[in-house]
């Protein structure tokens, strides 16, 4: 692209990094950028003593895989572009306009990649929840982020679930990093750019805030690479950190080929409809969200065959009059056919009726076949169909044919709504075109390596006991108690300890370091206040000056034991060590139970928020009575990552799958997230003292059943 100076650094995961001069000037060589070599990457050193590595070299890491992904979707692009496959290469007719565009866009991305995280709040993710307290008189860190642009930034940001740190390092470019990047594009493009158009990707890019307004194709091809920095499924930021948590901390982990994967780079036409009207419109492609309805009374349809692992066993089919029934549903050892209807009218599977369908209290009524479909097609005719699950040929006439997600061959009429895979514009009139990211197939098991070794991480290690421990309670509860007793020792007026940690990690304080306005809240005496921008090391530097602190006051006890435990790492016995552990200690309790199980302990606690919280002192001494003292809960997220692996895409010579379709992967590859909570103590120091489990289960489930006695019946 660009013939460029180039500085290197050695990485351990990498290799070689070269990254151009005019980057490591404007950028590295900051004191803003420099911070991030004491901002630790995980949470998981607690559990894992080797993994030491930070923000600063996942940034690089990140610049560097963002980077190469963009040259090879460049070369791609270009390569089918000139072979006359496709135009998504072409955004200009001419192509010295084209050309500075593509190397515009690059440009901005690898700033937006080595940026992505310059805002990072301590502690990893532990502390940023503190960027979007709110302070009195100061707009929200949201709301002054949005106010540097008069677009439809404003309000396509407020719709992002952007996380804190995100949206600050979005604010310091537009800040702090706004002229080194006007000087950058200045010297590359003359004034042919616009400068907050540029700062507006960038902070777009770093945030997953696409453009909502992409009439233009360029929009499109930017939504694109706004993907490839932060999206729901893979990209070069969540690529870095899983292969670098990996091999920082010695874990065990699937391999990731990334020069394979990211060799793989393509972009996907999809095209979306909202009940336009189609006739005999014949197709094959990957539907998502795919539904026809009627018109006019004239029953809409669907004639052709359905493939496709789609991730479930059964045919859902809900009717209203009498149905009949015959095929057959492939790849089903098993086949059940699930049929549910509004009266109790006659269905019909391969000749043999049912009658007096079972009755139910909302006059629907259900009836389960099983292993009696045996013909060549399934014919389906009623007013209501659920396709999501069809695995077949089909033939369908009915109000409503919805798939969920499926290929699907041959022809349609009705009121389309909802997504085709392809260019389908110049064919059907009243659509919407659009670009997406994808992969070609000979990177598909790379693909199904990232989910993995994403899902192990989080699902073993960052719901780790200790881990949750050390990330969600102890740092943080040390940090409030510590600002409260800065308050006692070096007063401010109209400050209270609140008051001082959110303007600790405001983001005025932030964009500007050196403002003496803005310097701290200390009244003169000789205690330092947290400086602006604070690292681990600050936080850690705090700490230690309170564990002296405590010496000089009264009722800091508790303080004193947690910053012990954080010194020793002599932590509180957890109850239970795991998801699964939790899951068998509560193996009696139903989920409703469990659900309300989480919500009476917090209805019983003291000094709580919705991360962890103390019990009362009646709780307190019945928990005493079972061997249990000091007690704290904790709550954890078995956070496995949603993939979509309908949002994933590989392309094939002459089709288009999801991953879902292509892998016959389950629909949860998508599955959700489990919350639960850890129970920490310190054991009772009575000599007859014993845990005894079963005394506790008890008492807990006799207060859910004070709280629900109703549901909990209805579940027995």
């Amino acid at each position: 692209m660009f013939n460029r100076k180039m500085k290197i650094f050695r990485d351990t995961v990498h290799g070689y990094i070269s990254v151009p001069e005019e980057y490591v000037s404007a950028f590295i060589d900051t004191d803003v950028f420099q911070r991030l070599r004491n901002i630790e990457q995980t949470g998981m050193r607690v559990l894992y003593p080797s993994a030491r590595h930070d923000r600063f070299i996942h940034s690089l890491g990140t610049f560097y895989l963002g980077n190469k992904a963009i040259n090879c979707l460049r070369s791609n692009l270009r390569s089918d572009y000139e072979d006359g496959k496709t135009d998504y290469y072409s955004v200009y007719d001419i192509d010295q306009e084209n050309d500075q565009f593509w190397n515009k866009c690059q440009m901005l991305f690898e700033i937006s990649c080595l940026l992505h995280d310059c805002g990072h709040a301590p502690f990893s993710h532990t502390m940023e929840f503190l960027y979007d307290m709110i302070i009195d008189g100061e707009l929200t860190l949201t709301e002054q982020l949005a106010a540097c642009f008069n677009t439809d930034f404003k309000n396509d940001i407020t719709k992002t679930k952007s996380a804190p740190h995100e949206r600050m390092s979005a604010l310091l470019v537009c800040t702090y990093y706004k002229a080194a990047i006007s000087e950058l594009l200045t010297n590359h493009f003359s004034n042919s750019v616009s400068i907050d158009d540029s700062l507006e990707f960038i902070a777009r890019a770093i945030t997953g805030c696409k453009y909502s307004n992409n009439d233009d194709k360029s929009s499109k091809i930017l939504n694109c690479l706004i993907e490839l920095l932060n999206s729901d499924t893979i990209d070069v930021d969540s690529l870095d950190y899983i292969i670098r948590d990996s091999q920082s901390s010695g874990v065990n982990n699937v391999s990731i080929d990334t020069d394979r994967l990211l060799g793989s780079l393509t972009i996907i036409p999809i095209t979306s409809f909202n009940r336009t009207m189609i006739r005999d419109f014949e197709f094959s492609s990957n539907v998502i969200n795919f539904s026809l309805s009627n018109d006019n009374n004239n029953k809409c349809s669907f004639d052709g065959r359905c493939f496709g692992a789609l991730g479930a066993e059964r045919f859902n089919c809900s009717i209203i009059g009498k149905i009949n029934v015959k095929g057959q549903m492939r790849n089903n050892n098993s086949p059940t056919i699930k049929l549910s209807s509004a009266s109790n009218d006659i269905i019909s599977v391969n000749g043999t009726e049912f009658l007096s369908l079972p009755e139910h209290s909302s006059n629907e009524s259900t009836i389960e076949i099983r292993g009696l479909i045996s013909s060549d097609a399934l014919e389906l005719f009623g007013s209501s169909i659920n396709g999501k699950n069809i695995n077949g040929s089909v033939s369908i006439v009915a109000e409503t044919i919805e798939f969920t997600q499926a290929y699907i061959e041959g022809k349609v009429n009705g009121l389309l709504t909802g997504t085709i895979v392809g260019d389908y514009s110049d064919r059907i009139k009243k659509c919407t075109l659009n670009y997406t990211l994808g992969y070609n197939k000979n990177s598909l098991s790379v693909v199904e390596n990232v989910l993995i070794a994403r899902n192990y991480e989080y699902q073993w290690i960052y719901t780790h006991h200790k881990v949750v421990y050390y990330s969600n309670f102890l740092l943080v509860d040390l940090l409030k108690k510590c600002m409260e007793l800065i308050s006692i020792f070096d007063p401010c007026e109209n400050a209270s300890s609140v008051d001082r940690l959110n303007k600790s990690f405001s983001w005025s304080r932030m964009i500007n370091e050196f403002d003496p306005s803005n310097q701290g809240m200390s009244s003169g005496k000789d205690f330092i206040d947290l400086p602006p921008r604070p690292t681990d090391s600050d936080i850690i530097s705090l700490f230690s000056h309170c564990r002296l602190l405590c010496n000089k006051f009264h009722n800091t006890d508790n303080l004193r034991m947690l910053l012990d435990e954080l010194f020793t790492r002599k932590y509180k016995v957890s109850l239970w060590k795991s998801f699964a552990e939790y899951n068998l200690f509560f193996s009696d309790f139903s989920d409703s139970e469990k659900d309300a199980l989480f919500r009476v302990i917090k209805d019983n606690s003291v000094c709580s928020n919705d991360k962890y919280g103390y019990l009362n002192s009646e709780w307190s001494q019945i928990f005493h009575d079972v061997g249990l003292d000091n007690v704290v809960w904790v709550e954890a997220v078995n956070k496995i990552k949603k993939f979509d692996s309908d949002k994933i895409f590989i392309a094939f010579r002459n089709r288009v799958l999801t991953f879902r379709t292509a892998t016959s992967a389950s629909a949860n590859q998508n599955i959700e997230h489990h919350n639960f909570f850890y129970i920490y103590y310190v054991p009772a120091k009575s000599e007859n003292e014993e845990l005894s489990v079963s005394q506790l289960t008890d008492f807990l489930k006799n207060e859910i059943q004070k709280l629900t006695p109703h549901s909990q019946a209805e579940d027995q």
